[in-house]
């Protein structure tokens, strides 16, 4: 009977050390998708849409009708512009802002990776996989 107890105490331990490595890792990551997110110039054609679109809602208070180049813009869902537009009003306008939406987003996929591997999977291939995911490109 102790080993059982001693083996439970050894998961939940184990648990534990898993849970605060991946929130000591998201919070790397996050700081590394962040750094110098503002110095890159817009390098994909999409991100000009995303980042007018919600300057022109935030500047024009049309939270309905996103805006490019005084065209409407109804191919894409109106969340992400909608939290763009949150970015705007808090941090200013400017491309940090307009990504760190993303950079959030790409922060908070390692945990829902790691939850779902999990499940799958194991706790070691879990933990590998939430590793390897941020060195994705792009």
């Amino acid at each position: 009977m102790p080993g059982s107890m001693q083996e439970h105490a050894s998961v939940i331990t184990e648990e534990r050390n898993h849970f605060l490595f991946l929130i000591l890792f998201c919070l790397l990551c996050f700081g590394a998708f962040i750094y110098r997110l503002a110095e890159v110039p817009p390098y994909h054609t999409d991100e000009n849409f995303y980042v007018e679109s919600s300057k022109n809602m935030v500047e024009s208070g049309d939270y309905i009708t996103p805006v490019y180049q005084e065209k409407k813009r109804f191919a894409k869902p109106i969340l992400f512009y909608w939290l763009v537009s949150v970015s705007y009003k808090i941090f200013g306008i400017g491309l940090f802002s307009a990504r760190l939406i993303s950079a959030l987003f790409g922060t908070l996929c390692i945990p829902l990776l790691y939850l779902l591997a999990c499940r799958l999977f194991n706790r070691h291939t879990a933990l590998l996989a939430a590793v390897l995911l941020p060195a994705c490109y792009l």
